[in-house]
């Protein structure tokens, strides 16, 4: 799909229309499952378990 001169000037001037939204309005991010995956294992390690938390690390030079 080409686009003409004119609607290039309107987004260069106005800017393009965001694609994160669907057709209900609701922002949806496009992403592969993969990358979906690794935002909910980012604090899955032992040094994010609020059970083996101790209080502040000692303040080390």
């Amino acid at each position: 799909m080409k686009k003409g001169i004119l609607t290039k000037v309107k987004e260069w001037l106005i800017g393009k229309s965001p694609d994160i939204f669907d057709e209900t309005g609701h922002v949806r991010h496009r992403f592969p499952d993969k990358k979906w995956q690794e935002w909910d294992n980012r604090f899955k390690g032992p040094e994010y378990n609020w059970k083996n938390h101790s209080g502040r690390r000692p303040h080390t030079n």
